[in-house]
């Protein structure tokens, strides 16, 4: 059975709350982190039970997939509801957004080149550099993605203590009714 808590209005995501600690977690908890931290590369110290994959430890796309198959493999956990829902909590591959960035810098080349050309008072480098400040006010909210539920360390204890995902978010409920 899926575990529900209060919702985040800001996301609209919901929090996976602790499963109850037994006998042995303590160890469990400093098994996840030992991971977390080797796995990601990351230093143990700073890692919390709240610590975000994607929004504080920035593994995301294909990282992330190496990552959770990792944990998968080292826990025993049974993932299939977070495969099911993968697109809910991470964003594709950031290689696939990289022509965005170039057609910003063509097009701001090109006018730059283009305003200099008429009005000829700054060299065309400085035109296309101010372009370029201005549009990625415009272009960082694309390539940066929609904001994405977030999944916590607290989230990998929780699942490596039953042996299968337990988190659920808004919406997942239909995925959890398909995959049963």
């Amino acid at each position: 059975m899926p575990i529900h808590s209060s919702g985040n209005s800001a996301t609209g995501c919901e929090m996976t709350p602790p499963l109850q600690p037994s006998h042995g977690h303590d160890q469990l908890e400093a098994r996840i982190l030992d991971f977390v931290a080797e796995e990601l590369v990351v230093d143990r110290k700073k890692l919390k039970l709240s610590s975000a994959i994607v929004q504080d430890l920035r593994v995301d796309g294909d990282d992330a997939m190496d990552f959770f198959e990792a944990f998968q493999k080292e826990f025993t956990v049974d993932l299939q509801p977070l495969w099911a829902s993968w697109n809910r909590y991470f964003h594709p591959e950031r290689h696939r957004r990289n022509w965005q960035v170039v057609v910003v810098f063509l097009a701001s080349l090109a006018l730059g080149m283009i305003i200099h050309s008429f009005v000829g008072v700054l060299p065309w480098w400085t035109w296309t550099l101010a372009f370029l400040g201005v549009s990625m006010f415009k272009i960082v909210p694309l390539v940066a993605g929609p904001d994405l539920p977030a999944i916590r360390l607290q989230d990998l204890l929780n699942a490596a203590r039953v042996g299968r995902w337990v988190k659920w978010v808004q919406g997942d409920e239909e995925i959890g009714r398909a995959l049963e």
